[in-house]
This record gives C-alpha cells, sequence and structure tokens, in this order.
C-alpha cells in the first residue's frame, strides 16, 4: 500500500531529525568529544543501557531494511493510530528542541551534573519536573506506532523508564 510507503518514510524522518536535534545541540554544548559514558556511570547501569539498546538498534534496523522478518513483533493498527504516531512523534522532537534549548550549557547527553551546574525553572521546566524524560515516553510510543513493531516501543520505553528511577 501507498500509505505503508509513506509511514516508513515518515518513521526515517522522525529518526533522522532526532539524530540532527542530538547532534545539534551536542555539538552546541561542546560534548562531541565527551566519552559515550561517563565515569560517574555505574557499570550496571551502563550495561543495562547497552543491553536494552541492542534490540531496539537491531528492530529499527529490521523495520527499515528487512521489513518482511521478525513478523512476531509486529502489531496491526489502525492506519490512523499510526499516522497518529507520527504527528505525536513531530510535536515530541519540538519539545525536545525546546528542552534542549531550556537546558543550554546544562545539557549533558547523559545523567550528570556539570560544574557549575543550575537548576533550570524556564521554558518546559517551569511546566514539567521531567521534560526531557515525558518527551522521550511520547517519542517512543510514537516509533512504536508508526512502526508497528512491540519491541521498538517497549525497549525504547525501558531505556527511558531506567533512566528516570
Amino acid at each position: 500500500m501507498r500509505h505503508e510507503l509513506y509511514l516508513k518514510a515518515s518513521f526515517i524522518l522522525i529518526l533522522c531529525a532526532w539524530t540532527i536535534i542530538r547532534l545539534y545541540f551536542k555539538v552546541k554544548a561542546g560534548l562531541l568529544h565527551e566519552r559515550i559514558f561517563p565515569r560517574t556511570e555505574k557499570v550496571s547501569f551502563i550495561v543495562l543501557r547497552v543491553v536494552l539498546g541492542i534490540p531496539l538498534l537491531v528492530f529499527i534496523f529490521i523495520h527499515i531494511f528487512l521489513p518482511g522478518h521478525a513478523s512476531w513483533s509486529k502489531m496491526h493498527l489502525h492506519p490512523l493510530m499510526r499516522w497518529l504516531g507520527v504527528l505525536a512523534a513531530v510535536l515530541a522532537l519540538i519539545s525536545l528542541v525546546w528542552v534542549h534549548r531550556a537546558l543550554g550549557r546544562n545539557f549533558h547527553t547523559s545523567v550528570v551534573i556539570k560544574k557549575d551546574h543550575q537548576l533550570i525553572k524556564k521554558g518546559p521546566y517551569h511546566l514539567f519536573r521531567h521534560p526531557m524524560y515525558s518527551t522521550y515516553v511520547v517519542l517512543f510510543i510514537s516509533l512504536f506506532l508508526v512502526s508497528e513493531n512491540f519491541v521498538i516501543g517497549i525497549s525504547g520505553l525501558a531505556i527511558i523508564l531506567m533512566m528516570v528511577n
């Protein structure tokens, strides 16, 4: 079907936009040459993120390049639900830019407290306690809806929920 092609293109565009947003703010914060995992993170935390991240990446790859494989992980959703997922993902990406801009120099890709760290109370941080985590929850639910793949949704959500605790 034609809408399936548009949904796959939307899925890829969402991932590309997410990558560009994160890369832009990582460069802007001077984090491009930092370690992937800070020394302050516990080894168990790093291992769990990697263990949950592998299925996420594998099933994203399968969804894009090998659509007939791993059919056991596919849920058949109404096309309207999938298009609502695209809309929610776009809103989550806009929210992600807002969150990163509000964080300014306090932005980091891992959970760390920087030197001269400040408590941010402006922008989305004025409205929510953890707007970046909330945004990622919406983003991963959206990726699940667009892809119809519950492994993408569950592994993505598990990574974010693990970081909240």
